[in-house]
């Protein structure tokens, strides 16, 4: 009974995704440098897509993956038509995928 009770609770919490996007509320200034970092955990090795939400193409822009489950987003030289709202998504390989949004908001210090 117990060990039926084990695999009730612990499964389920072993094998779902959560993903994880930082900063959730970006803000950056006119010619800065901003990196968005996404996190899959519960995924052994995570195939990750960036984009905008308003199929804007992603310029000035790199993309690093330092673990299997995790992925970052380099915006060089940021411009005010980056402002948008970018989305992360995480795929494991075996059908479960999440994805996470932020919504980068940029200014310029000139008056």
């Amino acid at each position: 009974m117990a060990l039926r009770m084990l695999w009730i609770c612990v499964i389920p919490v072993a094998l779902s995704l959560e993903l994880v996007l930082e900063p959730r509320k970006p803000v950056s200034r006119v010619g800065d440098r901003l990196v968005l970092k996404c996190s899959a955990r519960g995924c052994q090795n995570a195939a990750f897509t960036w984009r905008t939400l308003e199929d804007q193409p992603l310029m000035h822009t790199s993309v690093t993956q330092p673990s299997p489950h995790e992925s970052h987003l380099v915006i060089q030289n940021m411009t005010l038509d980056h402002q948008a709202t970018i989305v992360c998504r995480a795929d494991c390989g075996d059908g479960s995928n999440h994805e996470r949004s932020a919504t980068v908001n940029v200014y310029s210090s000139v008056l």
